[in-house]
């Protein structure tokens, strides 16, 4: 439907980062073969836990 780029794009940027569309370079003979997408996200900002204090949170512990 040609909808699916616009959406990422728009979600991308809603998360406040960038889409970068770059055409692929060109091949011996002239053959052109897709493009190249960069998504640049920012970092995200520290909750005031560390990831081990976030991961045990949601970890599974066995029987």
């Amino acid at each position: 439907t040609g909808l699916g780029l616009p959406i990422v794009k728009k979600i991308i940027e809603e998360h406040g980062g960038t889409l970068i569309l770059t055409d692929a370079p060109v091949f011996d003979g002239g053959a052109h073969h897709g493009a190249l997408a960069e998504i640049r996200l920012p970092r995200a900002r520290a909750a005031g836990r560390s990831v081990k204090e976030r991961a045990a949170e949601t970890a599974v512990s066995g029987p």
